[in-house]
């Protein structure tokens, strides 16, 4: 059954695609002496470009995240893009006025060529660039930046023995750093409530998660796909040390504060069959 869309949405949306790298004279060079070739970047935008082209804004999300910002991909969508309450007509970035661009980032997923992508000349996987893992974290300049009352925004990459910069996965580096500062708590915001006992009902919000139920929530399809990588990195850092580690939306107000300091929170807790009272 066809839903209506809201008022104020962009409405449905079709991707497209930018291709470069197709011959060896538009092939992207890289700091290695490499040379990426047949690259596609998946886009969409929203609204009119002006005559001018003066009202252009170019959005991107993390290494994980995808280019539909807004609206739907069909009627039947249930679910719009992952910033959909900020993009549209009468939003913030108003697309009556503005011409929004979101693309995805080399490396990125959902149609972008991406670690896992297939070389149709070789029929082989891409090599698309460096991708690290977290072998150590450097917290002195995180603890100052706190000292002097500043918030620290961290983007993950990270530096090789080599010298090279790699990408690391959001994720990973959010528990990694949390690692090192022997932080107490680590919540990851998305844009869903929490775990959904049911994926199709954002209402079936499990409150708490015990690490030893997380193998039969796997068996039964509870979590699954991208979630997985996720939990992978709350055990982690619940092994760590880490008390507790909760995944809450950050499209709800106030999400983080009613997670933290109110007891029947807002989002999904993990933790520690210890910790369970």
């Amino acid at each position: 059954m066809e839903q209506e869309n809201p008022i104020n949405s962009v409405g449905v949306v079709t991707p497209s695609d930018f291709f470069f790298g197709t011959t060896e004279a538009d092939a992207l060079p890289l700091d290695s002496g490499a040379k990426l070739k047949n690259v596609n970047i998946r886009y969409e935008v929203y609204g009119t470009l002006s005559e001018k082209k003066d009202n252009a804004i170019l959005v991107e999300h993390a290494l994980t995240g995808d280019a539909h910002l807004a609206g739907y991909h069909s009627v039947n969508d249930k679910k719009p893009g992952w910033w959909d309450t900020m993009v549209g007509p009468g939003k913030p970035f108003d697309t009556n006025k503005y011409f929004i661009v979101c693309s995805n980032i080399i490396g990125g997923c959902s149609g972008s060529t991406g670690p896992s992508s297939v070389n149709p000349a070789t029929g082989e996987g891409e090599d698309v660039g460096f991708v690290g893992e977290v072998t150590g974290v450097n917290p002195t300049p995180i603890f100052e930046a706190l000292e002097a009352g500043l918030i620290p925004v961290v983007t993950p990459l990270g530096m090789g023995i080599d010298g090279n910069t790699y990408n690391i996965n959001a994720d990973t580096a959010a528990r990694k750093i949390a690692e090192a500062l022997h932080a107490r708590k680590l919540v990851f915001m998305s844009d869903v409530p929490g775990i959904l006992a049911d994926c199709s009902d954002e209402s079936s919000v499990i409150q708490t998660i015990c690490t030893s139920d997380i193998d039969k929530l796997i068996q039964d399809g509870v979590l699954s796909g991208g979630m997985l990588p996720k939990i992978a990195s709350c055990v982690s850092a619940l092994n760590s040390g880490i008390n507790k580690v909760h995944m809450i939306d950050g499209r709800q107000k106030h999400s983080l504060l009613l997670e933290i300091f109110t007891s029947q929170g807002v989002g999904t807790q993990i933790v520690r069959p210890d910790s369970v009272m």
